[in-house]
């Protein structure tokens, strides 16, 4: 019964909308695989942690694996026509060694010319008057609890850790490319990306 419940239902359908309106040419993509992921992402430690969250991801079906080499002749079909290649970062993280953080701020540089950040390019497709309430979530809940008659006895609240929500947030169909990252490796390994199915 929620006003925002039909947009929740169709996110569950269908998954969330995306619209990331420039397409990226064979060789920025190639460009943006060479510059891989930030300098953080690439220490020994950082590395096996990656490995080892892509292979879960992979197997809750939260992202795919792919060999570049792979799809290197179908970079501009239809298939691929969505993927970007943001780098991904590991953060040190107070409860864990790291986080990863992918930056889809980064900017692509080629030729001189400056190609727009997955961000910058990004259309907003949420209602905006949805998004003006998640700032006054808590002065409701503090308002609630001060009205709550007291005959209606204890009051209980729960916390959810969403930490890694937006991992199960998934993208419309064929969107998900606009989300890849190269998955960091040893020098020489062969080159895979990560395309996650979800935000």
């Amino acid at each position: 019964m929620h006003p925002a419940g039909p947009l929740f239902l169709q996110y569950a359908r269908y998954g969330c909308l995306v619209d990331v309106r420039q397409r990226w040419t064979k060789a920025e993509i190639k460009i943006a695989v060479e510059r891989g992921g930030h300098k953080l992402a690439l220490e020994a430690n950082a590395i096996a942690m990656m490995h080892a969250e892509a292979a879960s991801k992979v197997k809750d079906r939260f992202a795919e694996l792919v060999y570049l080499d792979k799809i290197d002749h179908l970079m501009e079909t239809k298939e691929w026509e969505h993927l970007k290649i943001s780098p991904i970062a590991m953060v040190p993280h107070k409860l864990r060694k790291y986080r990863a953080i992918l930056d889809l701020l980064f900017s692509l540089k080629l030729f001189g010319m400056e190609i727009p950040s997955v961000n910058e390019n990004t259309s907003f497709t949420a209602p905006q008057h949805s998004m003006q309430q998640l700032g006054k979530v808590l002065p409701r809940l503090i308002e609630s609890v001060a009205r709550a008659p007291v005959s209606d006895g204890v009051m209980l609240f729960s916390k959810l850790d969403i930490k890694d929500g937006y991992w199960i947030m998934v993208v419309e169909q064929d969107r998900n490319p606009n989300f890849a990252y190269v998955l960091p490796d040893v020098d020489g390994a062969r080159i895979r990306l990560v395309i996650p199915s979800a935000l």
